[in-house]
């Protein structure tokens, strides 16, 4: 090759490499947090909020153990802070919610994902609760991961705006699984919700958001080929918070 076309393949790699950073970072940014609701963050009598390097936590006060915990993954690119709103309802309702900061914002590779699934097991080790797993999007493939590797102890399963399990068989879980997607999510299509369903126990409980989309289970700004909602985010929000708890529970019901 000569040394021209050398130079010609170098300047080509350059710009598709800066190109893929470029996209990168502008879906970040689009997928930024979006203002969340006053005092999501903010501590008071009902509900400890502590944010720390690899979780937020959201206790309850006071705190009764025999309350089932949710450990929740965020979205790909989207911050463990999107979700503090729905976290915070879920913990004034006496639930402790458990949002784990994904390494990257997506936890890209194997040796990441571990990394975020050590965070919930601390967690669960840490604490007198019994724990349901559960995420959004991405986040839904995480806690199918993390239930099929660590299924000792789980008090339920939480999907949200999520085609997995795709690739894995989790129709032998016997505790309480929840599916929860909306009709103009156009990411997590509910045609592919319901393609993948018998790969949850038959007993699982789907529910469709009649008007909502995907980025509104969060709060973020914007979600490449998603649809647009037709009910408010604080609509959608409380739509999704009513069927989680609901889901936690039926689990703490459960011996």
């Amino acid at each position: 090759m000569s040394i021209d076309r050398r130079r010609i393949w170098r300047v080509i790699r350059i710009v598709w490499v800066t190109a893929g950073v470029g996209a990168v970072v502008a879906m970040a940014y689009g997928m930024s947090t979006a203002p969340l609701p006053p005092d999501s963050l903010t501590s008071d009598a009902r509900v400890e909020i502590v944010q720390g390097r690899e979780s937020i936590d959201f206790r309850p006060r006071p705190d009764d153990p025999a309350r089932v915990g949710l450990i929740f993954f965020p979205g790909g690119l989207v911050s463990a802070e999107a979700y503090a709103p729905m976290a915070r309802r879920i913990a004034e309702q006496g639930h402790p919610v458990s949002i784990v900061r994904l390494p990257w914002r997506m936890a890209p590779t194997p040796a990441y994902e571990e990394m975020a699934f050590r965070t919930a097991r601390e967690t669960i080790a840490a604490s007198h609760h019994r724990w349901a797993v559960g995420g959004h999007s991405r986040g839904g493939m995480l806690s199918t991961k993390y239930v099929e590797r660590y299924r000792e102890g789980l008090a339920g399963l939480i999907l949200v705006g999520t085609t997995h399990p795709r690739e894995r068989d989790l129709s032998w879980l016997e505790v309480p699984v929840l599916k929860v997607y909306a009709s103009h999510d156009g990411v997590a299509t509910p045609a592919d919700v319901r393609r993948y369903a018998a790969n949850l126990p038959a007993t699982a409980t789907f529910v469709e958001i009649d008007g909502g989309n995907h980025r509104q289970f969060g709060y973020y700004r914007y979600q490449l080929m998603d649809g647009r909602a037709t009910m408010t985010r604080d609509e959608q929000q409380a739509r999704l918070v009513e069927a989680v708890v609901g889901l936690l529970q039926r689990a703490q019901a459960q011996p």
